[in-house]
């Protein structure tokens, strides 16, 4: 999976993605986990 997800940031990136702002990125992170805890916990 980690591959696969290397993979499209790559083919993202040639594409002529840009990264996101850190503050956006933190956000993600956050939700992130709280989606996992939560599917965790259902």
């Amino acid at each position: 999976m980690k591959d696969d997800e290397a993979r499209h940031a790559l083919n993202a990136k040639e594409l002529g993605a840009i990264d996101l702002p850190a503050p956006v990125q933190g956000l993600m992170k956050a939700f992130a986990k709280v989606m996992t805890t939560v599917a965790h916990r259902v």
